[in-house]
């Protein structure tokens, strides 16, 4: 399906909307206001981090987004005009589940702590709403569900992908300062400058496109220009760009193990405090028969 842009980075959160759209009206059907609604709360939950109170999503891309999902046969489409509703079949709830969870990289970082925070919360309801969407629910279903929808999981693929960004990161930053130290080397040799690109062009820079030369850059800028981009830009950009990228990647990376390490303790500690509300409620609903 064709989608906006806007969507790569702000997907996992109108899935989750559609998702709690779902929940609430069930048979009904949910309308555009409702996936509208639960945006609203959603954003509210990473508001701080966000900087605004909503998505920047308009209610027209919510609404493309969902006549995209009748039109795969992911959901109909109950009357129309105003009362226009929408219900998700059991295809298009591993489908909009499949897009809540899988998303490798997020933008800011916090949407993947509401990713995880909404898996661990949810994730028995929302197997239970595909179970329901038909008479046969066979076990490999219910396990492919579990495994797409397992917090530990969730979280493991995030500490891979964050390594993995570092890994880049470092080989950039590697490559950056071999760059530098071989043009300091040959200017005091007092090699020329298009043999200096040449050779540059030789090792490479990763990350750099490889359909685009630094022969090709540097014949676009002035002699003086190209030697400061190759050793002051370059440094530059390392400590100004890279390295508080790389700190922040760090920091991510240091949070995510130190949820691996705690999760479990801390929802161990929140069920023994619903189970105590539970026998409460229970209490209470005994009182009143």
């Amino acid at each position: 399906m064709s989608r906006q842009s806007l969507f790569d980075r702000y997907e996992p959160f109108v899935a989750a909307a559609i998702l709690g759209a779902h929940a609430n009206t069930r048979s009904a059907g949910f309308r555009q206001y409702d996936v509208r609604y639960m945006l609203e709360i959603f954003t509210n939950w990473v508001s701080s981090a966000e900087g605004q109170s909503s998505l920047p999503i308009q209610n027209n891309q919510i609404a493309r987004y969902l006549n995209a999902l009748v039109e795969e046969d992911f959901a109909t489409s109950l009357g129309d005009g105003r009362k226009l509703r929408y219900r998700l079949t059991r295809r298009g709830l591993l489908e909009v589940i499949t897009r809540f969870v899988t998303k490798a990289h997020y933008n800011p970082r916090e949407h993947f702590y509401f990713v995880l925070s909404f898996a661990d919360m949810y994730a028995g309801r929302m197997i239970d709403f595909v179970k329901e969407e038909g008479a046969r629910f066979p076990n490999s279903l219910r396990l492919e569900l579990e495994a797409l929808l397992d917090p530990a999981s969730i979280l493991n693929r995030q500490i891979e992908e964050v390594k993995h960004e570092l890994y880049l990161l470092d080989k950039r930053i590697k490559d950056i300062q071999k760059i530098e130290a071989l043009v300091n080397k040959r200017l005091g040799e007092g090699v020329s400058y298009e043999n200096i690109t040449a050779e540059v062009d030789r090792i490479g820079f990763f990350g750099f496109s490889t359909q685009l030369r630094f022969t090709e850059v540097f014949e676009m800028s002035t002699v003086k220009q190209g030697i400061w981009e190759m050793i002051c830009g370059n440094l530059l950009r390392e400590k100004l760009l890279w390295e508080p990228c790389r700190a922040i990647l760090l920091s991510h990376l240091d949070q995510l193990e130190i949820l691996k390490n705690s999760r479990e303790g801390i929802l161990g500690q929140f069920g023994r405090i619903w189970k105590d509300h539970e026998a409460f409620i229970a209490k209470r609903e005994r009182k009143k028969n």
